[in-house]
């Protein structure tokens, strides 16, 4: 039981240590430019404007949109390639199903870099759906939102459960050895007489 206990606390501890990461989100709405597109007056618009959001979430994940965002927020501690890499597994960019909207999360170690970042990504993105195509009319309908520390509290439980676990192995490794040697020393003993 005391072990449990430890491996509890220790886990809490371990998880309290982890640096508290921030998230901030802009949402952006997705339209055709009926100035460029004519479309009869029976025709259903959704499955073109759905595409076009779903082109605009590829793009704003493309290498033409991240490399110059990765470029600026490169340190000196790591090349743009890493801050590339890095930007993709803390850049989320999604269209909730049939919607003419598009989602933009960044998740940082620091807030006002994953705010300013989120910006960057979705002005890059939109100049580069407006260099491709004239077809559709891009609209910021949330700008970047200030920074959120970002709640797990799945990791939480997590790392105080892994170090439950550690150390109730522990505990168990320790009681089958305690026992082994009093068989043993009770062995001697009965041998002896």
């Amino acid at each position: 039981l005391v072990f449990l206990v430890v491996g509890c606390i220790a886990g809490f501890c371990k998880h309290k240590s982890v640096k508290e990461e921030y998230s901030s989100s802009a949402l952006l709405f997705v339209d055709l430019n009926h100035d460029e597109v004519s479309i009869g007056d029976n025709v259903d618009e959704s499955p073109r404007i759905n595409m076009l959001a779903n082109s605009l979430s590829q793009i704003m994940l493309s290498d033409a949109v991240i490399a110059p965002v990765a470029e600026q927020y490169a340190d000196e501690n790591e090349t743009v390639a890493d801050k590339m890499k890095s930007l993709r597994e803390n850049l989320s960019v999604y269209v909730p199903g049939g919607t003419q909207t598009v989602c933009v999360t960044v998740t940082d170690k620091d807030s006002l870099v994953a705010q300013e970042i989120c910006n960057d990504i979705v002005d890059a993105g939109i100049s580069a759906l407006n260099a491709s195509t004239s077809y559709a009319t891009i609209s910021v309908i949330f700008p970047a939102s200030e920074a959120h520390v970002v709640v797990n509290d799945d990791s939480a439980v997590s790392a105080i459960g892994q170090m439950a676990a550690i150390f109730l192995v522990l505990a168990l490794m320790v009681i089958v050895i305690r026992e082994l040697a009093i068989a043993y020393k009770a062995h001697d003993a009965a041998k002896e007489q």
